[in-house]
């Protein structure tokens, strides 16, 4: 299960890609959704940092993990931990690639719905899609204490076995998401803040490598 947290909560993070435009007046649920969808689709490349809080009914207390994501277009993403243990996820076009532990493992992103179902995924959050994807998600926007907050509610059955719902937080100036909560049926969930964020810098490509 530990490759499926990897691949699934990069694919979250894409759907909260840092939106960097001009600020604008907005108020309705529509209006808020088409900005960041617009603003998306200056996104060429993403490097930023993140933390994640893992809180379950199973341990005691939150397990804390680090690490960096890196992602390019089309379809080149980079999901590393650096700590606690060391790991990763890759994505290059039509195969992946997870690591940990017990070494390299080569997927086809072609055969294998999980993969399949997030290169798109990719795709649409780029074009700015993902926000207004009633097929995949039920999603409504607010504004509360000065951010614009989208929860995001899993309609493909696959997802509902996984997440109850999603909620992300966006900064209403920068439209940068600031943080990602992942709600489990269970009542366990995961917490992603992240920061360093930088857009549309180089990214060297051997970072994208699925060579296993």
């Amino acid at each position: 299960m530990k490759r499926t947290a990897i691949i699934f909560t990069a694919l979250c993070l894409l759907l909260a890609l840092p939106r960097n435009s001009a600020a604008q007046e907005v108020s309705s649920q529509a209006e808020i959704i088409a900005a960041l969808s617009e603003a998306g689709a200056a996104v060429r490349s993403l490097e930023c940092d993140f933390v994640q809080l893992r809180e379950s009914s199973l341990i005691e207390g939150e397990v804390r993990s680090s690490g960096k994501m890196y992602f390019s277009e089309p379809s080149k993403l980079r999901w590393e931990y650096l700590e606690p243990e060391p790991g990763a996820f890759v994505l290059n076009a039509d195969k992946a690639l997870t690591i940990n532990a017990k070494g390299r493992s080569e997927l086809n992103a072609n055969t294998n719905r999980m993969v399949k179902g997030l290169s798109s995924m990719i795709l649409g959050s780029i074009s700015g899609s993902s926000l207004s994807d009633q097929r995949n998600f039920k999603v409504s926007v607010e504004e509360k204490d000065g951010e614009w907050v989208a929860t995001l509610i899993p309609q493909r059955k696959d997802l509902r076995q996984m997440w109850s719902s999603i909620v992300i937080r966006f900064d209403k100036n920068s439209k940068c998401a600031r943080g990602i909560v992942l709600n489990e049926p269970g009542g366990d969930r995961t917490v992603i803040e992240f920061s360093k964020v930088k857009l549309n810098g180089a990214i060297a490509e051997e970072l994208f490598s699925t060579q296993p």
